[in-house]
Formats: C-alpha cells, sequence, structure tokens
C-alpha cells in the first residue's frame, strides 16, 4: 500500500471541488486548516490501510473515506463542507493506493488543473490560525493544547469505524 501527502500554496484563492471530483479513489484534498500535522496524517492513513485490509469502510467511495477520517466525520456532507475546498489557497492532497501509477496520475492531475502553485510542506504544521479553526469546527475548549488537540483528533478519527 502507498500512502503520500502534497501540501501546496497556490497563487490564488480557488474552488477546488472539480478537481476533488476527478481524483482517484482513495485520494483526496483538503484545505491545509483541517490537517494539525504530518503526525495526524500518516495516523489517519494508516487507519485507513489497517481498517481497508479488513473489508471495513466509512464510504464506498475511499476518497470519502479519506476525507471522513481527516475531518472526523461521519456524514459525508458535513465532511466535504469542512473541507474548504470550495475556497481555498492552501491544499493538502493526499492519499492511499494499492497502485504506484495510481499517484502518478493524482499527482499529474492536480498539477495539470490546479494553476500555478509552490509545494508548502510547512502547510502540513499546527499554527495558532489552525488551531483556533480545529477547536471551533470540534467543540474544544479554548485552552487545549496542540499535543492535545492533535491526540484528541487522532482518536475522534479512530472512533469513526464504531459510530456507523
Amino acid at each position: 500500500m502507498y500512502g503520500f501527502s502534497w501540501a501546496i500554496k497556490l497563487l490564488k484563492v480557488r474552488d477546488l471541488t472539480s478537481i476533488a471530483m476527478k481524483l482517484p479513489q482513495g485520494v483526496t484534498l483538503v484545505s491545509s486548516s483541517c490537517v494539525p500535522g504530518m503526525k495526524f496524517l500518516e495516523v489517519m492513513l494508516h487507519q485507513a490501510a489497517v481498517y481497508w485490509g479488513r473489508g471495513q469502510f466509512l464510504a464506498r467511495n475511499k476518497s470519502l473515506d479519506l476525507l471522513m477520517r481527516v475531518t472526523c466525520q461521519t456524514q459525508i456532507e458535513r465532511a466535504i463542507g469542512l473541507s474548504t475546498i470550495n475556497r481555498t489557497d492552501r491544499v493538502v492532497v493526499f492519499g492511499l493506493t494499492d497502485r504506484e501509477k495510481t499517484l502518478h496520475d493524482a499527482i499529474t492531475l492536480v498539477e495539470s488543473e490546479i494553476g500555478p502553485y509552490s509545494q508548502d510542506e510547512h502547510l502540513l504544521e499546527l499554527d495558532s490560525i489552525k488551531k483556533k479553526f480545529l477547536i471551533r469546527i470540534h467543540g474544544l475548549p479554548q485552552n487545549t493544547s496542540d499535543k492535545q488537540l492533535v491526540k484528541w483528533l487522532e482518536e475522534k478519527s479512530v472512533l469513526l469505524a464504531f459510530v456507523k
């Protein structure tokens, strides 16, 4: 199984919904504001690989499954809304697939349709603006530490499999 992430900064705010819908199964994109760090993304992709290996999915579509996991949502519509891909200039493309070609196809698609960009892995880091956003959308106490936030989101993502 191949897992990957790619953080990019666009030159202007765009609606990336149409690009997201063209991505191959197991690849999705979100605004970087939804990703509290690389460690969270790694844990979430590992969780997905384990569950998919058992034939368990949050959604029939693996891309939507990943979107639900990264946003910690049980409802697809809510996960799509929280992804804020309809108005962003900072995006994380990530995925999990058993074919290396799928990853290359996804990157080629994004590069051909996204317009001018620069790669910026710092977008994966948890900063104060992202932290406030995540605390607000998940209803956490304002005094939640960075470490507590990441741990809580990792656990919430795992528990999605039991909510269905």
